[in-house]
């Protein structure tokens, strides 16, 4: 990598920080994130990133550009290519010159008819069931130079423990809300039944399990009817 792509590289990694502050959620984090990705792998000019949930599906993430979309789709039907190969085996995978790679048969001819010349994933993270793949796009073969690489792979690294954190921040947001709004929910039923703290519970919880729904939920019902 020359000093250019050091100093795009730098930036970007900043900009992480930037967007676990003033972004509140992880989906949001995420895409923030994925558009200054661009930026930091000399030769891309698109990124996404594919998550795999814990029932195996694939999905298709802040994507930074409509075709993104297409050329995921080919890879989630034909169980090959890039992104794949970086969610079952990780690390990074590269193709630097699609329509010659012989590596996806099926997946290759059609990524090349819908205009993409090359293609970097690197493997994010698997934890929990999940999996993720931070994958960028070239328009042409060959633009991916010798720091793309390096620079995909450690982006995908610093993405994946932002995301972590963004998500595990946005739990711990959520456990206070709950918090907040169950203890309203008991001060009311105290109040409204004349009991204490006990029984307001384990009245809010026989509500929750006969509604089949969250005590998180039946608390906020009993706060509007207040």
């Amino acid at each position: 990598m020359d000093g250019a792509d050091d100093q795009r590289l730098a930036d970007a990694l900043d900009g992480l920080t930037h967007a676990l502050w003033t972004h509140e959620s992880p989906e949001s984090s995420l895409a923030w994130l994925t558009r200054a990705a661009v930026t930091a792998v000399p030769g891309a000019v698109a990124a996404g990133v594919t998550l795999r949930d814990q029932k195996g599906a694939l999905e298709s993430f802040a994507v930074t550009a409509d075709f993104v979309m297409e050329v995921d789709a080919v890879q989630y039907r034909f169980g090959e290519g890039p992104c794949v190969a970086s969610l079952r085996h990780g690390p990074v995978h590269l193709v630097n010159d699609m329509a010659a790679d012989p590596r996806w048969p099926t997946f290759a001819p059609a990524a090349v008819a819908l205009g993409v010349g090359g293609m970097l994933s690197a493997h994010m993270f698997d934890w929990d069931g999940m999996a993720g793949s931070l994958n960028f796009y070239a328009d042409r073969r060959d633009a991916f130079a010798t720091g793309s690489e390096y620079a995909g792979r450690m982006y995908a690294s610093q993405l994946a423990m932002a995301f972590a954190l963004s998500r595990r921040t946005t739990r711990l947001r959520d456990a206070l809300t709950s918090r907040t709004e169950i203890g309203a929910a008991l001060g009311i039923l105290m109040e409204r039944h004349q009991l204490d703290k006990e029984h307001a519970f384990d009245l809010l919880r026989k509500r929750s399990q006969s509604r089949n729904v969250k005590l998180r939920e039946v608390a906020r019902q009993v706060i509007r009817l207040r």
